[in-house]
């Protein structure tokens, strides 16, 4: 083995083993708090708490010194045959081993920097923060660990780099006509909506799709047909709580083909699609189109938007989620000049639901005082701003007057806390006035809800897939800073806000990765100003290219990492892990009640109105109302209850227990008033008795 090759394995075998000692300590504190995991090892940490208590986590960082360095050495011999990049070295020497490095010691003075801030602005210090920084310092490492291997794997003689930058040179002077790229784009956009479009479908018929907001949105689709516009259910009008224009352009294909089944699949669709204009934002700002491609396999592996296109709640469809797609197409209409495109997506994007309004209008800022496209930029801002006021002010107030609701619009509930916090009700005399009243009168209380560990981990959540490039791009992340802020200042109550595994993140991720694309575009211009800060860094002789092609293997690193620690697809820890009620792939397998469920359809009129169990309101969705049990039992002649129903089974949501409910079937089993007309298994349908 050459010199070079040695000293390149000796930093690789350091670094990893800086890197053990992270994960052991990660280990640990898995071990010790279990309470701390949030969005990752649900379940896993019980049996790993009972096999390795305090112990383990010397004996995980033994394995770890062990088996990292012979990965490492693996790397090393296959890069043999080669000459060694001399990025890769200068890489290793002067970026790797310090990052880890730093990251690793500065772990417990940024703990204890984050615990006095806390104690300072009052906030209780979190119980155990090192189990937070842990888990996402872990990933940052070992995915920059990942893009180093891979960069020393595929790295050429001088003579092959030499022929590489011409050949991009060239690229970048004369793009042909034809794309080859846009085809592995195409094809990972299919492989995504193929996966979970085939886990949206197999949860439809697992009985696995939650009440709140699939069987709503459907049951609102259906209804639409059927002559009842924006109903959801009798006196239940969607445009009272949000108004979405959008979503009703799916109409004439789900007259074609009416089930929940459809619906879940084009949501899919749509969010799949968004890998297209992320390729062209990435291939236009960049130049570089295999940089661009690693971006747009960032975005899709990204477990924010697999959250979005199926919550950890069994939710697996809401319009809302089309947006993301939009805004994109709408950036991109703007960076080709193309105003046509950038209007017309913008304004579907602003009706997908009133609050995306915000973003459109910053999208606009941004375009008139950065790109200095003064007419369309202040034109579609103002587009945006005017919808909003004439939602909140007008439409909305009128629909819930006329169904008797005080006039306030859905969306003030979220920030509920500023008027109580004034001595005010719920919902009375609250709007703007006060909400701007209460941040200038209450400045220590937004900065606390801005700081709070949630709020931090919601943010990071979102920047580290693309390894937060975006704080290299300000002026761009300040297109998300409004949406970031209706988020982080929502109620306590409304948690799912500032949580990636709902979908009212859906409107940041665009704009996450769009201000991660501008933010890689600067890399090699911020490296030259340092390396004239600070000259030592002008031994890193780094060029551009070379730069922004580690930068695509780092997203793609960090990207991936992440997908597999927190989400829920089958490539996922959790997808295969028994414990995780949330995400077991037992979600996706079919129950013995599904072949009874027909029966019962046939059985009960669909002129009729149907109470039935959470997970089971889905097969009732074409009735003339549908309640989720046990409300409405009063109002409706039929009940039908599924005792395997999976909010039966110890399931807690947000505080709420919904196991309480099997008290009501005892109470049916015992009225005067119901009949049992269906037994058969863990299924039970009750009818009214005739008086």
């Amino acid at each position: 083995m050459r010199q070079i090759d040695k000293e390149l394995l000796m930093k690789a075998c350091l670094c990893m083993a800086l890197g053990a000692l992270g994960l052991g300590a990660f280990v640990r504190d898995l071990c010790l708090v279990p309470e701390l995991q949030i969005r990752m090892f649900h379940g896993f940490h019980e049996s790993v708490a009972a096999t390795l208590p305090e112990a383990g986590y010397g004996l995980c960082t033994l394995i770890a010194l062990i088996t990292m360095p012979c990965v490492a050495s693996v790397f090393a011999c296959s890069a043999r045959g080669r000459h060694s990049g001399p990025f890769v070295l200068r890489f290793s020497r002067f970026g790797m081993l310090h990052s880890v490095f730093l990251i690793l010691v500065l772990e417990i003075p940024l703990t204890l920097i984050w615990g006095l801030l806390d104690g300072l602005l009052g906030f209780p210090v979190p119980r155990a923060p090192l189990g937070f920084l842990s888990q996402y310092l872990f990933i940052f490492a070992f995915s920059i660990w990942l893009c180093l291997h891979f960069s020393l794997w595929r790295s050429l003689s001088k003579r092959g780099e030499e022929k590489s930058e011409q050949t991009d040179e060239a690229r970048n002077e004369a793009t042909p006509p034809k794309d080859p790229w846009l085809l592995y784009v195409y094809i990972s956009c299919g492989i995504y909506i193929l996966i979970f479009g085939l886990m949206g479908v197999l949860q439809c018929q697992a009985l696995s799709v939650s009440h709140i907001d699939s069987v709503i949105f459907e049951r609102l689709y259906w209804n639409t047909l059927h002559g009842r516009f924006a109903m959801i259910d009798t006196g239940t009008n969607f445009t009272a709580e949000h108004v979405s224009l959008t979503m009703y352009l799916l109409l004439p294909l789900y007259a074609l083909w009416p089930c929940l089944e459809l619906v879940s699949v084009f949501q899919t669709a749509m969010i799949g699609i968004g890998g297209i204009p992320a390729y062209l934002i990435a291939r236009e700002v960049l130049k570089r189109r295999p940089v661009a491609f690693c971006f747009t396999v960032a975005y899709l592996l990204n477990p924010a938007l697999h959250y979005s296109n199926s919550e950890i709640r069994d939710t697996i469809f809401d319009p809302n989620t089309f947006s993301a797609a939009l805004i994109l197409w709408s950036f991109y209409g703007a960076l080709r000049k193309k105003w046509w495109l950038y209007l017309g997506m913008g304004a579907l994007a602003m009706w997908t639901r009133e609050d995306v309004c915000v973003s459109v209008f910053m999208i606009g800022l941004y375009v008139a005082f950065i790109q200095r496209d003064w007419k369309a930029g202040l034109g579609s801002a103002s587009m945006g701003i005017g919808w909003l006021a004439l939602c909140l002010v007008v439409v909305i107030p009128s629909v819930r007057a006329r169904h008797g609701q005080h006039v306030h619009p859905h969306v003030f509930m979220y920030f509920a806390h500023m008027g109580d916090e004034m001595g005010m009700e719920e919902g009375k005399d609250f709007g703007f006035g006060h909400m701007v009243k209460y941040a200038l009168t209450e400045p220590k209380g937004m900065l606390l809800r801005l700081t709070s560990h949630r709020d931090i981990q919601f943010f990071t959540d979102l920047a580290l897939p693309f390894g937060f490039l975006a704080l290299l791009a300000p002026e761009a992340l300040l297109m998300a800073v409004p949406a970031f802020a209706l988020s982080m200042l929502a109620d306590e109550r409304w948690e799912p806000n500032v949580s990636i595994m709902f979908w009212y993140h859906i409107v940041h991720i665009p704009l996450v990765f769009i201000a991660s694309i501008m933010g890689a575009s600067r890399a090699p211009s911020l490296l030259r100003w340092l390396q004239i800060k600070w000259p030592r860094l002008a031994m890193l002789n780094v060029k551009p290219a070379e730069l922004t092609r580690a930068l695509g293997i780092l997203v793609v690193c960090c990207s991936f990492v992440m997908s597999v620690m927190i989400s829920k697809w089958p490539l996922t820890i959790s997808f295969w892990d028994s414990a995780d009620f949330y995400r077991h792939y037992s979600k996706y397998l079919s129950p013995e009640e599904t072949l009874w469920v027909p029966e019962i359809q046939a059985l009960i009129p669909k002129s009729e109105s149907v109470v039935a169990t959470r997970y089971l309101t889905q097969k009732f969705s074409h009735h003339s109302d549908v309640f989720r049990f046990p409300a409405g039992i009063a109002e409706v002649n039929w009940v039908v209850v599924n005792r395997n129903d999976r909010s039966f089974h110890g399931y807690t949501f947000h505080g709420i227990d919904f196991s309480g409910d099997m008290n009501a079937i005892k109470n049916l089993q015992e009225s005067d008033d119901f009949e049992v007309a269906y037994e058969k298994g863990p299924l039970i349908v009750f009818h009214r008795r005739a008086h």
